[in-house]
C-alpha cells in the first residue's frame, strides 16, 4: 500500500550516515513520517533525538528486516533518502531507482555514477538539511519532475543488474 508523506531511509545506524539530520528536518514535515531500516550503535542516540524532537509518532525505527521487506517498504514510500558522508557502492540505492521511489542522495563516493543528478535522482551535500528539504518538496508538488525521476531512475538501475554485472564480468574474462 503506497504511503504518501512517507520518507525511508535504510542502513547501519552509525555517525556518517545522517540519520540525525533526516530526524531534526522532520520538523519542516509536519505531516509527514519517516521510516529507518537498519541497526547499529546509534540505535539508543537516534530514538533519544526523535523523543527530544517531539515526534515519536512520526519516526519508525524498522530494524533489521528482509531485503524484500524493505524493497516494499521502499516501493510504498513517497522518498528514499541516503543523507551518507562516507559510502562505497550503494545497492540500496540501486534497489530504490529499480523500486520506482525517487532517490535523494549525497555526491560521496561513487553514487554521482549511480545516480545522474536531476535525471535519475537528486544528489546533495551530506546534511544538506536545506537541500534535502528543498529536494522532497520538488518531488511531492512537480508530478512531472518526479515521473521523470522515476523512468530514468528505472532505467538506469538495469545498468547495476546482476545479469548486465555477469556480462560485463565474462566480457572481461574473454578478453583475458
Amino acid at each position: 500500500i503506497y504511503e504518501p508523506k512517507t520518507i525511508i531511509s535504510a542502513g547501519r545506524l552509525v555517525p556518517w550516515k545522517g540519520f540525525v539530520t533526516l530526524i531534526k528536518m522532520l520538523k519542516f514535515f509536519p505531516k509527514w513520517k519517516l521510516l529507518i531500516a537498519g541497526t547499529g550503535p546509534m540505535e539508543e542516540e537516534l530514538k533519544n533525538v526523535v523523543v527530544q524532537s517531539d515526534i515519536n509518532d512520526r519516526v519508525f525505527f524498522l530494524g533489521q528486516i528482509s531485503r524484500g521487506e524493505l524493497i516494499q517498504k521502499i516501493q510504498n514510500s513517497e522518498v528514499f533518502v541516503l543523507n551518507t558522508s562516507f559510502e562505497s557502492f550503494s545497492f540500496q540505492v540501486v534497489e530504490a531507482m529499480a523500486a520506482g521511489t525517487p532517490v535523494i542522495t549525497t555526491n560521496i563516493g561513487n553514487l554521482s555514477e549511480i545516480i545522474d543528478n536531476g535525471k535519475s535522482g537528486i544528489l546533495v551535500t551530506p546534511d544538506d538539511e536545506k537541500s534535502i528539504t528543498s529536494s522532497i518538496i520538488r518531488l511531492s508538488l512537480d508530478k512531472n519532475f518526479r515521473d521523470k525521476i522515476v523512468i530514468e531512475a528505472q532505467k538506469k538501475s538495469q545498468q547495476f543488474s546482476i545479469e548486465n554485472t555477469l556480462n560485463n564480468l565474462l566480457a572481461h574474462f574473454k578478453k583475458l
